[in-house]
């Protein structure tokens, strides 16, 4: 019976310790490759709706009005789903304000609040033409309702964190135990066998 105890707590935590690279694997196709200051985009939760920017992707926090954000494409995400060809140039970036810029990054601010489109294009030089190949939403706000826009974005990442500790600890109790355990039923054995002896 001890011996299905231990062979179920190593089960737990090896499922455990596996858990958080199956995944991310299990959602690779679904990361973008643009990311604002170092940040990438992630999922829309939302639906398009006529007359309100819409994209696949957006950034999960807001960004104040006049604040530099810098922009970038991940080049080795890119080269598993782009040809070779269209990485050659650098990128032009629309940035839904009416500026539009060349560059493999760039660095832009927004002079006014509201849901910016970014679009980037790559130049395809055998048909002459710029193809549209991602494109993201930015949420720009007033510099004083910053912390109100990102309240939600903070407490996700603090919980993200109290849950990453808690996955290490939990693992940790259960390595811990299933050590133990082992320990336990090896060191109980050596007793009966020295009892058998003895007698």
């Amino acid at each position: 019976m001890r011996a299905l105890g231990c062979s179920l707590l190593f089960i737990l935590a090896c499922t455990l310790l596996l858990v958080p690279s199956v995944a991310q694997a299990c959602t690779l196709d679904n990361v973008a490759s643009v990311s604002a200051n170092g940040e990438s985009a992630i999922l829309s939760t939302s639906q398009p709706s006529p007359g309100k920017p819409w994209a696949p992707f957006r950034f999960a926090q807001a960004y104040a009005i006049g604040t530099p954000v810098s922009l970038q494409e991940a080049r080795s995400d890119l080269v598993r789903s782009l040809p070779a060809a269209l990485l050659a140039s650098p990128f032009r970036w629309r940035l839904g304000d009416g500026h539009v810029v060349r560059g493999m990054s760039v660095t832009h601010q927004w002079a006014r609040s509201g849901d910016y489109l970014i679009q980037v294009y790559a130049y395809a030089a055998s048909r002459a033409q710029w193809l549209l190949f991602d494109s993201v939403l930015v949420h720009v706000v007033p510099a004083s309702q910053l912390w109100q826009a990102n309240l939600g974005y903070h407490l996700l990442q603090g919980l993200n964190v109290a849950f990453s500790w808690l996955g290490r600890l939990v693992t940790g109790v259960l390595a811990a135990l299933l050590i133990y355990s082992v320990w336990a039923y090896l060191r109980r054995g050596k007793l009966n066998d020295a009892g058998d002896q003895g007698t």
